[in-house]
């Protein structure tokens, strides 16, 4: 394995952790994508595909979406917010 596929590889996992966390904190909430995209102001389109893992969430779309559900930016990003 090179260094190129360990690296995309990390990348992927990142973006999975973190779509995992934010559902797993959307459940916790009871708060629906829909609910919660409107809350946010994040398009309903963008929130799904992203919660999917289709795409990472930037730090802005993580620092609202933190607002919204109440949790701190790093447990939300760390994946410690399930």
């Amino acid at each position: 394995m090179d260094s190129r596929t360990t690296h995309v590889d990390a990348g992927r996992l990142a973006v999975d952790l973190v779509a995992s966390s934010v559902r797993g904190a959307l459940e916790a909430a009871a708060l629906t994508r829909h609910r919660a995209a409107e809350l946010s102001g994040i398009p309903y389109s963008t929130l799904y595909r992203k919660c999917e893992g289709d795409g990472a969430f930037n730090s802005e779309e993580l620092g609202r979406l933190a607002h919204v559900l109440g949790l701190a930016l790093a447990d939300l990003a760390g994946g410690r917010a399930a």
